[in-house]
C-alpha cells in the first residue's frame, strides 16, 4: 500500500538483503519534511537511474524503519493511536522511526514521539510514583496481555535498557534518570532473551 501508480518517485531500501521498492509522492514528503522538499529540487535523475517510468533514489536507510516512517505520514492516524497507550516496547518498536524523524527533519512526528518517550519515563517524583502505582496494579490484575503470544507481566512494563540506548541515539537526556533507575531494580539473572526461549532457566 505503499507503492501508488500515480506517485512521482520510488524510494529503494535494503533489509535483510532484500531491496524494497516505495512508489510515494514528492508533493507529500516534501511538505512534511525541507530534507525531502530540497532533495527533490535537485534535477531529475538520469534515464538510467528511473524505476518504473520515475525517478528513484536509493535510500540509505533501513527499509523497515522507511516504510514506518512513510506510513505514518500517509497514514498519521496509525501513529497517533499508537502513541496514545504506552507500549511496553517502545523503545525498541519505534527508535527507527523517530531516528528517521529527526534525520529528515519532520518536525511534527519528532515532536510526538519524544513526548511519548518522555511520557514513559517521567522526570518528576509524583509522576514516577504514578508509574509504579500502575505497574502494582497490573502485577495484581488479570489485564489482557500487550502482546497475544506474551507469557510475562514485564511485556506490560517499560523495557529500561532499549530506552537508555534510544536515549542516547536520539538526544533525550532526561528519560534516562527514570530508565537507569529501573534497570537497577532488575536482577542481572532476568535476563529478557533468555526468558523468552524454548527453555528459559529456573527461577530459583
Amino acid at each position: 500500500d505503499l507503492y501508488y501508480a500515480d506517485g512521482s518517485v520510488v524510494l529503494l531500501a535494503a533489509h535483510a538483503g532484500k531491496t524494497h521498492a516505495f512508489r510515494v509522492h514528492k508533493s507529500v514528503l516534501g511538505s512534511h519534511s525541507k530534507v525531502f522538499a530540497d532533495m527533490f529540487a535537485l534535477p531529475s535523475a538520469a534515464q538510467n537511474e528511473a524505476y518504473d517510468g520515475v525517478d528513484s533514489v536509493h535510500m540509505p536507510d533501513d527499509a523497515k524503519d522507511l516504510e514506518d516512517l512513510l506510513r505514518a505520514l500517509y497514514y498519521p492516524g496509525t501513529i497517533l493511536s499508537m502513541l496514545e497507550n504506552r507500549n511496553p516496547l517502545a523503545a525498541i518498536k519505534y527508535k527507527g522511526i523517530l531516528l528517521l524523524s529527526q534525520k529528515y527533519f519532520v518536525r511534527v512526528l519528532q515532536k510526538l514521539l519524544r513526548a511519548r518517550f518522555r511520557a514513559d519515563w517521567p522526570s518528576t517524583l509524583p509522576e514516577w510514583d504514578k508509574l509504579m502505582q500502575h505497574y502494582a496494579s497490573l502485577s495484581a490484575s488479570a489485564v489482557p496481555q500487550h502482546d497475544a503470544a506474551s507469557q510475562f507481566i514485564d511485556n506490560r512494563m517499560l523495557e529500561p535498557a532499549s530506552a537508555i540506548r534510544l536515549a542516547r541515539e536520539a538526544n533525550i537526556p532526561e528519560i534516562l534518570p527514570a530508565a537507569f533507575y529501573m534497570l537497577s531494580t532488575i536482577s542481572p539473572f532476568m535476563d529478557f532473551d533468555a526468558f523468552r526461549s524454548s527453555a528459559p532457566p529456573p527461577l530459583a
